[in-house]
């Protein structure tokens, strides 16, 4: 009979003499893209996690996109997760498998920084599934929560191991959740929007899910959950009056005072609510500052500065007058006859057409942007694009009741994840070009659809340059 070496007998000693929740105390549960990091597109996961929704709803979202007005900054990295709960009792939810088991009896501790989007626009199916049948656009902001479910097959929830309160902070809060699996041991973990509990009915609200902890076993289950070190939170101050440059261009400079974070990256300023990334900070004096080219009328300046310890915000406002307006315009009737809904434009002055080379738009109607041309790899306009965006903008604030989408494409050179994201970022560019002069975010779409939709072949530079381009699709013509 072969005997027991000495370092077998120590090793059962070992495993006689150290309790079992002692063990269990040292494990530690990595997840894979716990920042959940991907490119900025809606209605698509983050890379790392599976949508585990309903089938008939869209999937949880990689923000900020834009879609949905969605622009709040990443806590951690560039992104984050953002899901919903809707009013006809469906809601959101993502899962992954985990590199260890969660054991039965053992309780965990998770984090994550979470907070409610005080902007997340959507429709809902109809209950039939009828598509023609999906609600008006609403704003989903009632708050809702995270609940954290554990099973042994993809979407197969079978335990719901922990969960949050509702989340109401519309800023970056961290949330420490203890996960107690009681009826078995589990490979996979899902991530859900929730009402609250109970739930009497069923309504619309969202969360944004960033920058997950890795899991780790506690010694009992009635050990207090552990918080991270505190650091100091962030300070954010805009140094008023704004510096005026030019008033005729709208042209101004904002500066602010910016304390406790390290990097420019987790500093973010909108204005009204549409991100500007050209900003110079100086993470050593905090001294902030950046050019502003403003839209007539008022607009809403903020600024965000985030660290471990949450975010902090400051917000001014800069009223400006439209130089080329009328001055002597004459006042509209009182009794004004309402007119008929358009069901066609005629952007002729404008230049736009459709693809059959038309004037007369109607919904539906795609325009090709012919002369917008992107540097290969590059996604920034140049002058030159800025001005054929002119006509754009000028043809959007005319018609005040159209609502667009802007579709990115590239041609068939780079690889599918580049194509993705680089017609992402174009048509981002075009959207950002137009709020930023005034055109509501609400109006525009902006979708990258990749290499998907050539209109030309590939085989030759002139057949790539016609299928790298921007186009504008008509979703909307009035009321």
């Amino acid at each position: 009979m072969k005997l027991f070496s000495i370092r077998n007998i120590g090793f059962f000693v070992t495993m006689v003499l150290i309790p079992w929740t002692q063990l269990c105390a040292q494990q530690v549960i990595k997840l894979n893209n716990p920042s959940f990091e991907d490119w900025p597109q809606h209605s698509h996961p983050p890379e790392g996690w599976s949508d585990c929704g309903f089938f008939d709803e869209s999937p949880p979202d990689v923000q900020p996109s834009g879609a949905w007005g969605v622009f709040w900054p990443a806590m951690d990295g560039k992104t984050y997760l953002g899901m919903v709960a809707r009013h006809n009792d469906t809601y959101e939810s993502v899962g992954q498998r985990l590199n260890d088991i969660l054991w039965a009896g053992t309780c965990y501790q998770i984090s994550f920084f979470l907070c409610k989007s005080p902007v997340y626009f959507s429709s809902v199916n109809d209950i039939s599934g009828d598509e023609e049948k999906r609600s008006p656009v609403q704003n989903f902001v009632t708050p809702i929560k995270l609940r954290i479910w554990a099973g042994n097959d993809m979407c197969h929830k079978q335990e719901l191991i922990g969960e949050t309160g509702l989340v109401t902070n519309n800023e970056w809060e961290r949330y420490h959740i203890k996960l107690s699996p009681k009826r078995g041991n589990y490979k996979y973990i899902f991530l859900e929007a929730y009402y609250e509990t109970p739930t009497l009915f069923a309504y619309n609200g969202n969360i944004l899910v960033d920058d997950a902890s890795d899991i780790v076993a506690l010694a009992h289950c009635d050990d207090k959950l552990k918080e991270e070190d505190p650091v100091e939170a962030p300070v954010v101050q805009i140094i008023d009056p704004v510096e005026k440059i030019d008033t005729k261009e709208m042209l101004y400079r904002l500066h602010a005072k910016i304390e406790n974070v390290d990097s420019k990256e987790r500093v973010f300023i909108a204005v009204n609510d549409y991100e500007i990334k050209d900003f110079t900070f100086n993470p050593q004096t905090g001294a902030f500052s950046t050019y502003l080219k403003l839209a007539p009328g008022r607009n809403a300046i903020k600024v965000i500065g985030s660290n471990r310890a949450g975010t902090d915000t400051d917000s001014t406002f800069i009223r400006t007058i439209d130089p080329l307006a009328a001055v002597n315009k004459v006042p509209e009737p009182i009794n004004k006859p309402v007119s008929k809904p358009k069901t066609t434009i005629n952007a002729s002055k404008y230049k736009l057409t459709n693809k059959d080379g038309e004037s007369s738009l109607k919904k539906g109607d795609i325009v090709n942007l012919e002369h917008l041309q992107f540097k290969a790899d590059r996604s920034d306009l140049s002058r030159k694009d800025s001005m054929i965006l002119d006509e754009l903008f000028q043809f959007m604030q005319e018609y005040r009741e159209v609502e667009i989408e802007i579709g990115g494409h590239t041609n068939s050179l780079p690889d599918g994840r580049e194509c993705q994201k680089i017609s992402q970022e174009r048509a981002m560019a075009v959207a950002t070009y137009l709020v930023e002069r005034g055109i509501d975010f609400k109006r525009l779409t902006a979708m990258g659809y990749g290499k998907k939709y050539p209109i030309a072949t590939n085989e030759t530079p002139e057949g790539r340059k016609r299928n790298q381009r921007v186009e504008i699709k008509i979703l909307k013509i009035g009321q």
